[in-house]
């Protein structure tokens, strides 16, 4: 009876070594999520929220618009019209 009790000794010791892994993983990304937020927090930072002058922002290029963008509008799909190549007979 006493081997039977350590066996299950040993599992419980196996397991808290493997909480306790997981505790320090754990540990280690709250820090590493707490300095990317940081980071992030810092980059979002510009002139209208924060006392940077305006040159320091980051612009963004321009992102060339289609026709369609712009108006909101959709082009003809496809080719020409069927009525566009009808020939008007001859009064």
């Amino acid at each position: 009876m006493i081997w039977g009790n350590q066996k299950y000794l040993d599992i419980i010791n196996e397991l808290e070594r493997y909480i306790r892994k997981r505790q320090a993983h754990i540990k280690e990304q709250d820090e590493r999520i707490k300095e990317l937020e940081s980071e992030v927090a810092h980059l979002k930072k510009d002139s209208s929220n924060s006392s940077k002058p305006p040159s320091s922002d980051i612009i963004n290029p321009k992102v060339n618009k289609t026709k369609e963008a712009k108006n909101g509008t959709r082009g003809k799909i496809g080719g020409q019209s069927f009525f566009s190549n009808e020939r008007k007979m001859p009064a």
